[in-house]
């Protein structure tokens, strides 16, 4: 896999690892902007790009609920493809279930 990791930081002083953001097809900013912005709504602690065993790639990310779930986080994968309001959906399907 080879991927590089990278410390970013969220606009609420919060820091988590991240693949290197042009590897990603939806970046942890983006997502995390389609999650809400604010510190209450649920927070990307961090974000993966997996082969999905046929030669291409799944995005997976770790989210803690917050408000949007309370007392929950989740391990997500969501489909490389999809835009971040998609994976946003997704990723808080997830947590509510």
């Amino acid at each position: 896999m080879g991927e590089t990791l990278h410390l970013a930081q969220r606009a609420g002083g919060a820091f988590f690892c991240a693949p290197e953001e042009d590897e990603m097809a939806i970046t942890p900013a983006a997502c995390q902007a389609a999650l809400g912005t604010n510190p209450m709504n649920a927070i990307v602690v961090r974000a993966d790009e997996i082969p999905d065993g046929s030669g291409g790639s799944l995005q997976a990310w770790y989210v803690m609920g917050n408000v949007d779930a309370p007392g929950r986080a989740r391990y997500v994968t969501t489909t490389r493809s999809d835009n971040a309001a998609t994976q946003a959906a997704a990723i808080l399907t997830a947590l509510r279930a």
